[in-house]
């Protein structure tokens, strides 16, 4: 069983947000031409669209610091003239330089197992009482962060990205966040409290698309080395991963508080935990 009741952060990491688009103006062709310039120096001689976006995500890991939320709508540029922000807005300041660079990209949003935090708790509740239930994504034990999704120039399949963790590809993301061994995260603080991503969803135009199957039931277990027809507690982490997940897109929707959902949390936090059994010793762990 994993313990969570530690001390933790006490607000969202960087609760989604969706920000109207306004009518091109003079200014705003003026400030394309600055990204341009900007993608064009980040990007340099790569071709390939997981080369521009390691790229990509290395400089804003390395030039946009990283910021608690604080519930403001930001431009791109006004993100770029601040110099950092929170994960949603460094993950829309690489997706805005990559869509110059013919990368396609979608914003990701997951909720995330956390230590327990009554002040986080208190919090939520308090921005519920003011924006709605959407607010519930973070609480007691568990907490919201956002990345992206890059469309494999070679394939159909979508892969993951993450500016505030400095996280490309499938098995890098999976190593970093799902695994068993030394984690290579952030040297933010919040960082090391995200235990494990429990629901994640794409951010499309028709809604929001479920990639929890994908990557915390399909993807997980070859990089990790986890023979799920002998590990016991597999069937528990997928049936709890299942479940969960509906309810943590009624969530994100407005839909409904998840703070109900509290003792779901608790036990995928003791699933996760017991899979740890059933994974090899990282140095045993494939390494392709």
């Amino acid at each position: 069983m994993i313990t969570i009741c530690i001390l933790s952060a006490a607000v969202s990491l960087g609760t989604a947000t969706f920000v109207a688009q306004e009518p091109p103006t003079a200014a705003g062709a003026t400030q394309g031409k600055k990204l341009d310039d900007l993608a064009r120096e980040v990007v340099g001689d790569a071709t390939e669209a997981e080369a521009k976006v390691r790229r990509v995500v290395d400089w804003a890991h390395e030039k946009l610091k990283w910021t608690y939320t604080d519930y403001q709508s930001r431009t791109v540029e006004q993100i770029l003239e601040r110099g950092g922000g929170n994960c949603d807005e460094l993950a829309r300041v690489v997706i805005a330089v990559l869509k110059r660079v013919g990368v396609q990209t979608r914003r990701v949003h997951e909720i995330n197992i956390q230590p327990e935090s009554l002040d986080r708790q208190a919090s939520a509740e308090a921005k519920i009482k003011e924006k709605g239930p959407s607010m519930s994504v973070f609480g007691k034990c568990h907490n919201d962060h956002v990345w992206l999704e890059f469309a494999d120039g070679n394939s159909d399949d979508w892969r993951p990205a993450d500016p505030t963790l400095r996280l490309v590809g499938v098995r890098e993301w999976i190593r970093a966040r799902v695994g068993f061994g030394e984690r290579p995260t952030s040297a933010i603080i919040p960082s090391r409290d995200m235990i494990v991503p429990v629901a994640i969803f794409a951010i499309t135009p028709r809604g929001l698309e479920s990639r929890t199957e994908h990557y915390l039931v399909q993807e997980a277990p070859s990089v990790l080395g986890v023979d799920t027809a002998r590990c016991p507690g597999w069937e528990r982490w997928t049936n709890l991963v299942r479940a969960f997940d509906p309810k943590a897109k009624s969530a994100m929707e407005g839909k409904e508080n998840l703070h109900d959902a509290g003792k779901m949390v608790d036990e995928l936090a003791e699933a996760y935990g017991a899979l740890r059994a059933c994974a090899p010793p990282p140095e045993l762990a494939p390494t392709k």
